[in-house]
């Protein structure tokens, strides 16, 4: 479900420990989440789903951890305006993470959209779906920046002479 307004705290108790069935999404909705000092591990004993919609929102944790325990995905989906980037001190993208960026909403010429702004960034995605946007999905990319990752399409010539 969304959550309107401004979360301080995120916990879903009472799930088996014996169980690594579990399943969820964490959606930032124009609103705020903000861990403090705690980090925020998606997929660390099931899948899960970290989605930031629109641009109005923002997500402040001091680490996320995408895991590859069993599947974990980082989300953004743009309104007319694009998307805001979720901020940590450290991003840890393990083997396997998942990256999925729905641009359907979109109507502005920007090509560069920083996803995530931290001052560390480890490991990379695996696999990146792109739904709308201009051009192909393979036209896009991630670009590591002094400030995070950037998602960017990719524009210009590329001249093979022999």
């Amino acid at each position: 479900d969304e959550m309107p307004g401004t979360a301080k705290w995120v916990s879903v108790g009472n799930y088996p420990a014996d169980r690594h069935d579990a399943a969820g999404t964490v959606r930032v909705v124009g609103g705020t989440l903000t861990t403090g000092n705690y980090s925020v591990i998606v997929g660390a004993d099931g899948s899960g789903t970290l989605e930031m919609v629109g641009s109005a929102g923002a997500l402040t944790a001091k680490t996320i951890v995408l895991s590859n325990a069993t599947e974990s995905v980082a989300s953004f989906v743009a309104d007319a305006s694009g998307f805001s980037p979720m901020t940590a001190t450290n991003l840890k993208i393990a083997e396997g993470a998942k990256l999925k960026v729905d641009l359907s909403g979109y109507t502005g010429t920007k090509t560069r959209f920083p996803i995530f702004a931290s001052t560390t960034v480890e490991g990379e995605f695996a696999d990146i779906e792109v739904v709308g946007g201009t051009g192909k999905a393979s036209d896009y990319r991630v670009v590591r920046t002094a400030t995070g990752l950037s998602f960017a399409q990719q524009k210009g010539l590329l001249l093979i002479l022999r």
